[in-house]
């Protein structure tokens, strides 16, 4: 089959097309280890602002640097403990992320206060 190049050749010519990275959900152990209850709650937290478990980047990192992170996402969500001075369920923000830092999701499963303070950090994570 011969394809003539010139048929194609202005079809995405004044288009343009910005792909936004997903999410990125930073936890503490190894998805593999992660229990099932709290695989779930991720995904009703995801669902909480409108997203799936498939529009995020799920990463494991147990001494999260988040200075190494700003470029991978426009949100990051940390399920783990702050770095000094950082408080928990604080919305940081910085040119080019917001980096919201919760507690971790076992942690979250079992205190229902947490889940209201990480609910409204996630307002203003996704404001409408």
């Amino acid at each position: 089959m011969i394809i003539n190049p010139v048929l194609f050749e202005n079809i995405y010519k004044n288009t343009l097309y910005a792909i936004v990275p997903p999410i990125t959900i930073v936890i503490d152990e190894p998805w593999e280890k992660l229990e099932t209850e709290n695989k779930e709650l991720l995904e009703k937290i995801l669902l909480s602002v409108k997203l799936s478990m498939a529009s995020a980047r799920i990463i494991c990192h147990s001494n999260f640097d988040f200075t190494l992170m700003i470029e991978l996402s426009p949100k990051i969500i940390v399920f783990g403990d702050a770095p000094t001075g950082i408080n928990q369920y604080e919305v940081i923000q910085n040119e080019k992320s917001k980096i919201l830092f919760s507690s971790p999701l076992s942690q979250i499963a079992t205190e229902p206060s947490l889940k209201q303070k990480l609910w409204e950090s996630l307002k203003l994570l996704f404001p409408k």
